[in-house]
């Protein structure tokens, strides 16, 4: 058996040296890490020593801190940009209360989670044909532009009385009294006398400047005649007869009902006094009572529908024609009063009605005094840049910067054009009324909400009217808004600095 050649004993000889080199490097190894594990003190603080920033820039960087303003769950140790919006980051001192935008009372921002668990939603303020409406109690009175008098304008004794009771249906002409009067019997023989001397003249030959002296008698006595009561064909008829009339008939000026009758047959009368009132009740008026609140529905020409208790499904329309000048100061109401056609006559004076006053909210002030668009946006929208931070800095194209940001993009939105007839209008649950100003959680963006204070109009239905403090396109909490409000009245300095102010990432924890 012949010996190992050399190239075989070479390649033993370095498999060995491989062998002892790898054991070497992990004895190397665990030396290395025996002396760095003993020597650990003095290398942390050498590392300490040599990474330390100076006494003031150390200071500096312990007392402050970066966050930014829109998206305030992001808060930085050092400057930078927004990763969310690209808006650079602000510096305030750690702990410090940041002062919100304008017209922002309060700020909150809640993580997805709080907001599914409260039933948080939103709703877009959008324009609505809102329609105003009251109820009111009122009642059936008589139209006092149709009520006639009727007085005896000369003294005599009722002779005989033809509309002999009260609540009388008469038709105009209808007799009503017949009077004897001496003193119209005299009047009557002063006509004829009068009317002789004219014939007489004329039977002279007398000139005609004489037979206009004699006719001026004659006419005054004809006159005197007729504001006595006596009608023209009346009149005519003494004049034909040549005899005057003992009894005198008065006739019903219009067709209406007897209100009040006080002529009884036998009785002797003054000059003057009543004797018949009678109105007409084919329209009657309507009085109800609002209140302050609902005064801008008092207009002149607004329509009215009242329901009687004893006509069940039926509705009678009008028109409101006066509202009084002044306000009741004992129940700070202001009386309206309507008028109502009345066919039939079935709506009787002292009958309680509901009656219901609506109106268009845009038809209202301030809302009709609003400036509205010549010419509409195709569609009823348009497009435009503005910035949650500050709502007043817009542009009409992609690209822009808030120049009070300091260089927060633009935000895009549509915005609806407010048509005719419409008002911008926000849910009634979205409001938080404190007593002292109302006030809604306007979400700037997602998951932060603003409390901002606005001016509405009386509720219409499920809606508010928006005067001001809102845009178009703006979302609202319109459930939870008051759950939103618990959280910044318990929790005053996260409303005030935002919820990631100090530093927490999840602003719902």
């Amino acid at each position: 058996m012949s010996g190992a050649t050399p190239a075989e004993g070479g390649g033993r000889g370095r498999f060995l040296l491989e062998v002892v080199l790898v054991r070497a490097r992990f004895l190397a190894i665990f030396v290395a890490i025996g002396v760095i594990a003993g020597q650990w003190d003095r290398i942390e603080a050498a590392w300490e020593r040599w990474s330390r920033p100076g006494p003031e820039e150390g200071a500096e960087a312990s007392a402050f801190e970066h966050f930014c303003p829109m998206h305030p769950s992001i808060v930085r140790d050092a400057p930078g940009s927004c990763p969310v919006c690209g808006m650079p980051l602000s510096r305030r001192a750690k702990g410090a209360k940041e002062d919100l935008p304008r017209g922002v009372l309060a700020r909150v921002q809640l993580s997805p989670w709080r907001i599914a668990q409260a039933g948080i939603r939103t709703a877009e303020v959008a324009p609505l044909p809102l329609v105003r409406e009251v109820s009111a109690p009122g009642s059936v009175e008589v139209d006092e532009r149709a009520v006639r008098s009727i007085a005896a304008r000369v003294p005599g004794r009722v002779e005989r009385v033809f509309a002999d009771f009260t609540g009388r249906e008469v038709a105009e002409g209808d007799p009503l009294v017949e009077i004897y009067s001496p003193d119209l019997v005299a009047a009557q023989a002063g006509l004829l006398g009068t009317a002789r001397a004219l014939e007489a003249a004329r039977k002279a030959g007398a000139d005609e400047e004489e037979l206009l002296r004699a006719r001026r008698p004659m006419e005054a006595a004809r006159d005197r005649l007729l504001l006595s009561g006596l009608e023209p064909g009346q009149v005519d008829e003494v004049l034909a007869g040549g005899k005057p009339l003992l009894r005198v008939v008065l006739r019903s000026p219009l067709a209406g009902t007897v209100l009040e009758k006080r002529a009884v047959q036998g009785r002797y009368v003054a000059e003057g006094e009543d004797l018949y009132r009678i109105a007409d009740l084919r329209r009657v008026w309507v009085r109800v009572r609002l209140s302050a609140e609902d005064l801008g529905l008092a207009r002149a020409g607004a329509g009215i529908a009242a329901v009687a208790e004893g006509f069940p499904g039926e509705t009678f329309h009008g028109t409101v024609a006066f509202v009084d000048p002044v306000i009741d100061p004992a129940t700070r109401t202001v009386g309206v009063r309507a008028d109502l056609e009345n066919p039939g006559g079935r709506l009787r004076p002292g009958l309680f009605v509901t009656a219901r006053i609506r109106a268009p909210v845009a038809d209202l002030e301030p809302f009709a005094s609003m400036p509205r668009p010549a010419a509409p946006s195709p569609g009823g929208t348009r497009t435009e840049w503005w910035c949650p931070m500050h709502p007043e800095v817009t542009a009409d194209r992609e690209g822009g910067e808030c120049a009070k940001c300091g260089g927060m993009r633009l935000v895009r939105r549509e915005v609806r054009d407010l048509p005719a007839g419409a008002v911008l209008a926000i849910p009634e649950l979205a409001v938080v009324d404190t007593g002292a100003r109302r006030v809604v959680y306007r979400e700037s963006s997602p998951g932060v909400f603003d409390a901002v204070e606005v001016v509405l109009g009386p509720r219409a239905g499920a809606h508010y009217p928006v005067v001001s403090g809102l845009s178009a396109g703006d979302r609202v909490a319109s459930a939870g808004a008051f759950l939103i409000d618990a959280e910044t009245r318990l929790n005053p300095a996260a409303a005030a600095a935002y919820f990631g102010a100090t530093g927490t990432r999840d602003p719902g924890k």
